[in-house]
């Protein structure tokens, strides 16, 4: 994937955890789905944030019977996800998000930039770039 395309998207996802929490299903071809566009550095991590703190609150407000209720994701009629709402979160956006942050990293890396603390300190902050 496109950096252009990328980093908006890891700004993004934070509502799509949102989305599981807060919907039985979603589909894709609904017409619900805009993608941010990317204007600067500053306008995603507000995006992110935002989502973050959505994210945050429906989780806080969750009752435990939920992450046992059904989620589908779907695309034209056509299933891409079925299963409980702890698996969506789990797989659909925590693993999707894991996954596209260590994409970034590599773009990161391969464009001479510090890649930042994810799971502790990151190689460039041990040593001092």
């Amino acid at each position: 994937m496109p950096l252009g395309k990328l980093a908006p998207h890891i700004a993004q996802l934070a509502g799509f955890g949102f989305s599981i929490l807060t919907t039985p299903e979603l589909g894709f071809s609904k017409g619900s789905y805009k993608p941010v566009p990317l204007e600067s550095a500053e306008q995603l991590v507000r995006v992110f944030d935002e989502g973050v703190a959505k994210v945050r609150g429906a989780l806080l407000s969750a009752p435990d019977e939920a992450w046992k209720e059904s989620w589908k994701l779907s695309f034209q009629g056509k299933a891409l996800f079925s299963g409980s709402r702890f698996l969506a979160y789990r797989q659909m956006y925590l693993n999707h998000l894991v996954h596209h942050r260590a994409q970034l990293g590599v773009y990161l890396r391969l464009n001479g930039k510090p890649v930042p603390s994810i799971y502790g300190p990151s190689a460039d902050e041990t040593l001092g770039f």
